[in-house]
Protein backbone atom coordinates (compact mmCIF):
# COMPACT_ATOMS: atom_id res chain seq x y z
CA UNK A 1 0.00 0.00 0.00
CA UNK A 2 1.29 3.40 -1.38
CA UNK A 3 1.91 5.94 2.26
CA UNK A 4 0.54 9.72 1.64
CA UNK A 5 3.40 11.90 0.24
CA UNK A 6 5.24 14.15 2.75
CA UNK A 7 4.05 17.92 3.05
CA UNK A 8 5.96 19.94 1.13
CA UNK A 9 8.47 22.44 2.69
CA UNK A 10 5.98 25.65 1.99
CA UNK A 11 2.89 23.65 2.87
CA UNK A 12 4.87 22.53 5.81
CA UNK A 13 5.76 26.08 6.79
CA UNK A 14 2.39 27.21 6.73
CA UNK A 15 0.95 24.87 8.95
CA UNK A 16 3.20 26.04 11.58
CA UNK A 17 2.34 29.62 10.93
CA UNK A 18 -1.23 28.85 11.18
CA UNK A 19 -0.31 26.57 14.34
CA UNK A 20 1.77 29.61 15.68
CA UNK A 21 -0.96 32.13 14.92
CA UNK A 22 -3.72 29.76 16.68
CA UNK A 23 -1.34 29.50 19.81
CA UNK A 24 -1.02 33.48 20.37
CA UNK A 25 -4.54 34.33 19.76
CA UNK A 26 -5.16 31.52 21.93
CA UNK A 27 -2.76 33.24 24.87
CA UNK A 28 -3.93 36.63 24.03
CA UNK A 29 -7.80 35.36 24.58
CA UNK A 30 -7.03 34.07 27.96
CA UNK A 31 -8.89 35.18 31.09
CA UNK A 32 -7.33 37.94 32.81
CA UNK A 33 -7.17 35.79 36.25
CA UNK A 34 -5.24 33.41 33.98
CA UNK A 35 -2.30 34.96 32.45
CA UNK A 36 0.25 37.68 33.40
CA UNK A 37 -0.60 40.92 32.22
CA UNK A 38 2.74 41.22 30.67
CA UNK A 39 3.28 38.15 28.77
CA UNK A 40 -0.21 38.92 27.46
CA UNK A 41 1.21 42.45 26.22
CA UNK A 42 4.16 40.48 24.75
CA UNK A 43 1.93 37.90 23.11
CA UNK A 44 -0.27 41.11 21.13
CA UNK A 45 2.61 42.64 20.08
CA UNK A 46 4.26 39.40 18.47
CA UNK A 47 0.97 38.75 16.73
CA UNK A 48 0.35 42.23 14.97
CA UNK A 49 3.83 41.52 14.08
CA UNK A 50 3.23 38.45 13.11
CA UNK A 51 -0.73 39.11 11.30
CA UNK A 52 1.61 41.91 8.93
CA UNK A 53 2.89 38.53 7.02
CA UNK A 54 0.24 36.90 7.51
CA UNK A 55 -1.99 35.71 4.36
CA UNK A 56 -6.35 37.06 4.89
CA UNK A 57 -7.39 34.16 5.58
CA UNK A 58 -5.37 33.65 8.49
CA UNK A 59 -6.16 37.03 9.40
CA UNK A 60 -9.90 36.42 9.21
CA UNK A 61 -9.49 33.63 11.48
CA UNK A 62 -7.47 35.17 14.28
CA UNK A 63 -10.46 37.77 13.82
CA UNK A 64 -13.07 35.44 14.40
CA UNK A 65 -11.09 34.17 17.66
CA UNK A 66 -11.19 37.52 19.17
CA UNK A 67 -14.82 38.28 18.24
CA UNK A 68 -15.28 35.63 20.68
CA UNK A 69 -14.02 37.25 23.99
CA UNK A 70 -15.87 40.46 25.26
CA UNK A 71 -12.76 43.21 25.65
CA UNK A 72 -10.06 41.91 22.42
CA UNK A 73 -7.20 44.24 23.39
CA UNK A 74 -7.74 47.39 21.90
CA UNK A 75 -4.18 47.38 20.08
CA UNK A 76 -4.79 44.13 18.44
CA UNK A 77 -8.54 45.52 17.44
CA UNK A 78 -7.26 48.33 15.79
CA UNK A 79 -4.81 46.94 13.45
CA UNK A 80 -7.63 44.27 12.58
CA UNK A 81 -10.46 46.95 11.59
CA UNK A 82 -8.35 48.71 9.42
CA UNK A 83 -7.83 45.22 7.21
CA UNK A 84 -9.79 44.39 4.60
CA UNK A 85 -13.70 43.56 5.72
CA UNK A 86 -13.34 40.47 5.19
CA UNK A 87 -10.92 40.69 8.48
CA UNK A 88 -12.86 43.32 9.94
CA UNK A 89 -16.05 41.75 9.83
CA UNK A 90 -16.13 39.38 12.73
CA UNK A 91 -15.11 42.03 15.23
CA UNK A 92 -17.55 45.01 13.77
CA UNK A 93 -20.45 42.19 13.58
CA UNK A 94 -19.68 40.75 17.33
CA UNK A 95 -20.94 41.72 20.55
CA UNK A 96 -17.40 42.27 21.96
CA UNK A 97 -16.48 45.85 23.28
CA UNK A 98 -14.59 47.29 20.79
CA UNK A 99 -13.52 50.81 21.98
CA UNK A 100 -14.84 54.36 20.90
CA UNK A 101 -11.01 55.16 19.56
CA UNK A 102 -10.76 51.70 17.81
CA UNK A 103 -13.86 52.63 16.01
CA UNK A 104 -13.00 56.12 14.89
CA UNK A 105 -9.87 55.08 13.71
CA UNK A 106 -11.96 52.66 11.71
CA UNK A 107 -14.53 54.73 10.24
CA UNK A 108 -12.12 57.61 9.54
CA UNK A 109 -9.03 55.43 7.73
CA UNK A 110 -11.29 52.52 6.20
CA UNK A 111 -13.91 51.60 3.68
CA UNK A 112 -18.00 52.76 3.17
CA UNK A 113 -18.28 48.56 4.13
CA UNK A 114 -16.59 48.96 7.03
CA UNK A 115 -18.57 52.29 8.20
CA UNK A 116 -21.98 50.81 7.69
CA UNK A 117 -20.56 47.73 9.69
CA UNK A 118 -19.54 49.94 12.46
CA UNK A 119 -22.92 51.76 12.14
CA UNK A 120 -25.38 48.73 12.50
CA UNK A 121 -23.39 48.39 16.09
CA UNK A 122 -25.47 48.16 18.88
CA UNK A 123 -24.27 51.16 21.37
CA UNK A 124 -22.96 53.53 19.02
CA UNK A 125 -22.07 56.34 20.28
CA UNK A 126 -21.99 60.46 19.44
CA UNK A 127 -17.96 60.42 18.83
CA UNK A 128 -18.37 57.39 16.42
CA UNK A 129 -21.57 58.82 14.62
CA UNK A 130 -19.29 61.67 13.96
CA UNK A 131 -16.60 60.15 12.73
CA UNK A 132 -18.63 58.28 10.33
CA UNK A 133 -20.30 61.23 8.86
CA UNK A 134 -17.28 63.23 8.82
CA UNK A 135 -15.98 61.12 6.16
CA UNK A 136 -18.62 61.98 3.70
CA UNK A 137 -20.27 58.20 4.37
CA UNK A 138 -24.20 59.05 4.06
CA UNK A 139 -25.19 55.73 2.55
CA UNK A 140 -23.81 54.91 6.26
CA UNK A 141 -25.38 57.56 7.98
CA UNK A 142 -28.78 56.58 6.34
CA UNK A 143 -27.59 52.74 8.72
CA UNK A 144 -27.18 55.18 11.62
CA UNK A 145 -30.69 56.52 11.14
CA UNK A 146 -32.48 53.23 11.74
CA UNK A 147 -30.43 52.12 14.21
CA UNK A 148 -32.07 52.67 17.09
CA UNK A 149 -29.76 51.54 19.48
CA UNK A 150 -27.33 53.85 18.29
CA UNK A 151 -26.51 57.80 19.64
CA UNK A 152 -26.24 60.51 16.86
CA UNK A 153 -23.76 63.55 17.39
CA UNK A 154 -24.59 67.47 16.01
CA UNK A 155 -22.02 66.98 14.00
CA UNK A 156 -23.81 63.61 12.46
CA UNK A 157 -26.90 65.46 12.23
CA UNK A 158 -25.94 68.57 10.95
CA UNK A 159 -24.58 66.61 8.02
CA UNK A 160 -27.90 64.81 7.58
CA UNK A 161 -30.02 67.36 7.50
CA UNK A 162 -28.15 69.37 5.21
CA UNK A 163 -28.36 65.89 2.80
CA UNK A 164 -31.23 66.00 3.30
CA UNK A 165 -31.91 68.79 0.63
CA UNK A 166 -30.70 66.42 -1.98
CA UNK A 167 -32.15 63.21 -0.61
CA UNK A 168 -35.00 63.81 0.60
CA UNK A 169 -35.54 59.96 2.29
CA UNK A 170 -33.66 60.88 5.07
CA UNK A 171 -36.11 63.36 6.20
CA UNK A 172 -38.83 60.76 7.82
CA UNK A 173 -35.91 58.74 9.46
CA UNK A 174 -34.20 62.10 10.85
CA UNK A 175 -37.53 63.18 12.41
CA UNK A 176 -38.06 60.34 14.36
CA UNK A 177 -34.02 60.72 16.29
CA UNK A 178 -34.85 62.07 19.55
CA UNK A 179 -31.69 64.13 19.38
CA UNK A 180 -33.07 66.25 16.62
CA UNK A 181 -33.23 70.19 17.84
CA UNK A 182 -35.65 72.61 16.63
CA UNK A 183 -33.00 74.21 14.51
CA UNK A 184 -32.54 71.03 12.54
CA UNK A 185 -36.15 70.32 12.33
CA UNK A 186 -37.14 73.88 10.65
CA UNK A 187 -34.20 73.53 8.06
CA UNK A 188 -35.15 69.99 7.05
CA UNK A 189 -38.99 71.50 6.61
CA UNK A 190 -37.87 72.79 3.16
CA UNK A 191 -36.77 69.43 2.01
CA UNK A 192 -39.70 67.50 3.73
CA UNK A 193 -43.36 66.31 2.10
CA UNK A 194 -46.98 68.17 3.80
CA UNK A 195 -47.86 65.43 6.28
CA UNK A 196 -43.79 65.39 7.42
CA UNK A 197 -43.80 69.73 7.06
CA UNK A 198 -47.28 68.94 9.05
CA UNK A 199 -44.60 67.05 11.96
CA UNK A 200 -42.61 69.65 12.05
CA UNK A 201 -44.74 72.01 13.35
CA UNK A 202 -46.32 70.04 15.70
CA UNK A 203 -43.07 68.99 17.47
CA UNK A 204 -41.34 71.38 17.59
CA UNK A 205 -42.93 74.96 16.79
CA UNK A 206 -42.75 76.26 20.65
CA UNK A 207 -43.56 79.35 22.47
CA UNK A 208 -40.98 81.74 23.42
CA UNK A 209 -42.77 83.17 26.96
CA UNK A 210 -40.31 81.89 29.03
CA UNK A 211 -37.40 82.91 26.94
CA UNK A 212 -38.82 86.34 27.11
CA UNK A 213 -39.03 86.82 30.63
CA UNK A 214 -35.27 85.44 31.23
CA UNK A 215 -34.23 88.21 28.65
CA UNK A 216 -36.95 90.93 28.85
CA UNK A 217 -35.00 93.37 31.02
CA UNK A 218 -31.63 93.50 28.68
CA UNK A 219 -34.05 95.25 25.87
CA UNK A 220 -33.38 98.72 27.01
CA UNK A 221 -29.86 98.28 28.26
CA UNK A 222 -29.35 96.91 24.25
CA UNK A 223 -31.41 99.82 23.07
CA UNK A 224 -29.56 102.29 24.92
CA UNK A 225 -25.82 100.87 23.32
CA UNK A 226 -27.52 100.99 20.01
CA UNK A 227 -27.71 97.60 19.70
CA UNK A 228 -24.15 96.89 19.21
CA UNK A 229 -23.89 94.00 19.58
CA UNK A 230 -24.51 91.67 16.70
CA UNK A 231 -25.11 88.17 18.88
CA UNK A 232 -26.98 90.28 20.99
CA UNK A 233 -29.25 91.89 19.05
CA UNK A 234 -29.52 88.91 16.58
CA UNK A 235 -30.62 86.61 19.90
CA UNK A 236 -32.97 89.15 21.17
CA UNK A 237 -34.69 89.45 17.36
CA UNK A 238 -35.58 86.24 18.08
CA UNK A 239 -37.06 85.87 21.36
CA UNK A 240 -38.74 89.49 20.90
CA UNK A 241 -42.85 90.10 20.78
CA UNK A 242 -42.61 92.27 18.33
CA UNK A 243 -43.34 90.40 14.67
CA UNK A 244 -45.19 93.13 12.05
CA UNK A 245 -42.76 96.10 11.04
CA UNK A 246 -45.24 98.71 11.96
CA UNK A 247 -42.61 101.57 11.38
CA UNK A 248 -41.77 100.36 7.47
CA UNK A 249 -43.00 102.94 4.87
CA UNK A 250 -42.83 101.14 1.24
CA UNK A 251 -45.83 100.93 -1.00
CA UNK A 252 -49.06 99.77 1.44
CA UNK A 253 -49.79 100.55 4.51
CA UNK A 254 -50.79 98.08 6.28
CA UNK A 255 -49.96 94.63 5.60
CA UNK A 256 -53.69 93.60 5.32
CA UNK A 257 -53.50 96.05 2.23
CA UNK A 258 -50.36 94.78 0.35
CA UNK A 259 -52.25 91.51 0.55
CA UNK A 260 -55.47 92.50 -1.14
CA UNK A 261 -53.29 94.09 -3.75
CA UNK A 262 -51.92 90.75 -4.18
CA UNK A 263 -54.84 89.39 -5.74
CA UNK A 264 -54.01 91.52 -8.86
CA UNK A 265 -50.46 89.15 -9.35
CA UNK A 266 -47.89 88.57 -6.94
CA UNK A 267 -44.60 90.32 -8.22
CA UNK A 268 -41.34 90.00 -6.57
CA UNK A 269 -41.50 93.77 -5.54
CA UNK A 270 -45.05 92.91 -3.86
CA UNK A 271 -43.39 89.95 -2.12
CA UNK A 272 -40.52 92.00 -0.74
CA UNK A 273 -43.29 93.93 0.46
CA UNK A 274 -45.10 91.52 2.47
CA UNK A 275 -42.08 90.18 3.84
CA UNK A 276 -40.86 93.27 5.22
CA UNK A 277 -44.35 94.21 6.81
CA UNK A 278 -45.21 90.82 8.04
CA UNK A 279 -41.21 91.71 9.99
CA UNK A 280 -39.02 89.39 8.41
CA UNK A 281 -36.42 90.28 5.63
CA UNK A 282 -37.16 90.02 1.95
CA UNK A 283 -34.85 86.95 0.82
CA UNK A 284 -37.11 85.19 3.77
CA UNK A 285 -40.34 86.36 1.91
CA UNK A 286 -38.81 85.29 -1.28
CA UNK A 287 -38.23 81.42 0.41
CA UNK A 288 -41.64 81.56 1.21
CA UNK A 289 -42.97 82.21 -1.52
CA UNK A 290 -41.06 80.43 -4.17
CA UNK A 291 -41.99 77.57 -1.78
CA UNK A 292 -44.03 74.98 -3.91
CA UNK A 293 -46.00 74.06 -0.60
CA UNK A 294 -47.94 76.56 1.12
CA UNK A 295 -47.24 74.91 4.92
CA UNK A 296 -44.43 78.00 4.53
CA UNK A 297 -46.82 80.40 3.67
CA UNK A 298 -49.15 79.39 6.82
CA UNK A 299 -47.05 80.24 8.92
CA UNK A 300 -45.56 83.27 7.87
CA UNK A 301 -49.94 84.73 7.36
CA UNK A 302 -50.33 82.81 11.34
CA UNK A 303 -47.43 84.35 12.75
CA UNK A 304 -48.45 88.16 11.72
CA UNK A 305 -51.62 87.75 13.11
CA UNK A 306 -53.55 87.37 9.74
CA UNK A 307 -57.15 85.56 9.48
CA UNK A 308 -57.35 82.68 7.35
CA UNK A 309 -58.88 84.73 4.61
CA UNK A 310 -55.78 86.31 4.30
CA UNK A 311 -53.80 82.97 3.36
CA UNK A 312 -56.82 81.88 1.02
CA UNK A 313 -56.07 85.21 -0.90
CA UNK A 314 -52.43 84.78 -1.14
CA UNK A 315 -52.59 80.93 -2.35
CA UNK A 316 -55.44 81.63 -4.53
CA UNK A 317 -53.36 84.86 -6.37
CA UNK A 318 -50.09 82.03 -6.11
CA UNK A 319 -52.05 80.02 -8.60
CA UNK A 320 -50.68 76.76 -7.38
CA UNK A 321 -51.83 73.13 -7.09
CA UNK A 322 -52.80 71.79 -3.77
CA UNK A 323 -55.82 71.81 -1.77
CA UNK A 324 -56.70 74.67 -0.06
CA UNK A 325 -58.36 73.36 2.47
CA UNK A 326 -55.41 71.05 4.05
CA UNK A 327 -53.26 74.20 4.45
CA UNK A 328 -56.25 76.07 6.15
CA UNK A 329 -56.72 73.08 8.32
CA UNK A 330 -52.99 73.93 9.32
CA UNK A 331 -53.74 77.01 9.79
CA UNK A 332 -56.17 76.47 11.79
CA UNK A 333 -54.15 74.06 14.42
CA UNK A 334 -51.31 76.43 14.65
CA UNK A 335 -50.91 78.83 16.82
CA UNK A 336 -49.88 82.23 16.51
CA UNK A 337 -46.55 82.12 19.17
CA UNK A 338 -45.44 78.78 17.78
CA UNK A 339 -46.04 80.12 14.04
CA UNK A 340 -43.86 83.17 15.39
CA UNK A 341 -41.02 80.57 16.89
CA UNK A 342 -41.11 78.88 13.12
CA UNK A 343 -40.31 82.62 11.06
CA UNK A 344 -37.83 83.74 13.58
CA UNK A 345 -35.97 80.72 13.29
CA UNK A 346 -35.82 81.06 9.37
CA UNK A 347 -35.34 84.66 9.36
CA UNK A 348 -32.44 84.76 12.20
CA UNK A 349 -30.68 81.67 11.69
CA UNK A 350 -31.30 81.21 7.93
CA UNK A 351 -30.35 78.16 6.62
CA UNK A 352 -27.15 76.86 3.93
CA UNK A 353 -28.59 78.57 0.60
CA UNK A 354 -28.24 74.63 -1.26
CA UNK A 355 -30.67 73.96 1.27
Amino acid sequence: MSQPAADSAPEAAARLRAALLKRLADLVCLPAERTDPHQKAVAVDLLIEALREAAEGERVRVAQRLSAISSPPAALVRVLLRDAVAVARPLLESRAHLGDAELVDCARRASDEHRALIAARPGVSEVVSDAILEAGDIAAGEVLLINRDARLGQGALAILTAAASARPELVAPLLARGELTPGQAFDLFWSADPAARAQVLRRFAAPRAQLREAVDDLYPVAKAGGWADRLTRRTLEFVGRRQRDRAHSGLFPTLEAAIQAARFGVTPSMTDEIARLAGVKPQTGRRIFDDPGGEALVVLVKAAGLPRDALVTLWSALQRPGSKQDLVELFDGLAIDRAQTVLRYWDVFPPPLDL
